[in-house]
């Protein structure tokens, strides 16, 4: 089924044709919190009861997976061509999302891994100054961004814990 309530809401947030995240509703950064809340575990952040369709039925298992730079375009141009796609939309809830801004893999991820949101992780690009080391970074490899090998940053005494979210997305359940 196609949830053409996210599709009308989704393409009403928007000024002079940029889309604006919805992060009350239909946004990527409440996925997170509406897996804890399908496990019974609170969670302000939620999506819309109608992205999960009008079962009543708690699920025991749910997978959760991320295919980067996969919009909403696309769904729409290969949806009639992919088997997995058809039977998503005639098994499941299909909902169109807002993605979060910026809209990159660093802030996505991140939001994914830990459960929080780019404007509470921080975290929204590739390379980045980080004022703890003084230095661009990047944050996923943890290193300065000039030097050619990962986890250069213990050598300043930096933590991952230091920058990185290390509350991760159900850790502790």
């Amino acid at each position: 089924m196609i949830n053409t309530n996210s599709i009308n809401q989704v393409n009403k947030s928007n000024i002079s044709g940029l889309t604006i995240p919805l992060y009350d509703s239909y946004c990527f950064s409440n996925i997170c919190g509406t897996i804890k809340d399908l496990f019974n575990i609170d969670s302000d952040k939620k999506l819309p009861s109608d992205v999960i369709g009008n079962s009543n039925e708690k699920p025991n298992k749910i997978v959760f997976f991320l295919t980067d730079a996969f919009g909403w375009c696309f769904y729409d141009k290969y949806k009639e061509h992919s088997k997995f796609l058809c039977k998503l939309e005639k098994s499941g809830v299909v909902s169109k999302l807002t993605s979060q801004f910026p809209s990159t893999t660093t802030a996505h991820v991140t939001t994914a891994l830990s459960g929080e949101s780019v404007y509470e992780h921080g975290l929204y690009e590739w390379f980045y100054y980080e004022p703890k080391a003084d230095d661009i970074v990047t944050s996923f490899l943890f290193k300065e961004a000039r030097n050619k090998y990962n986890e250069t940053l213990t050598r300043k005494n930096i933590k991952p814990s230091d920058f990185i979210p290390q509350k991760a997305f159900l850790k502790n359940y």
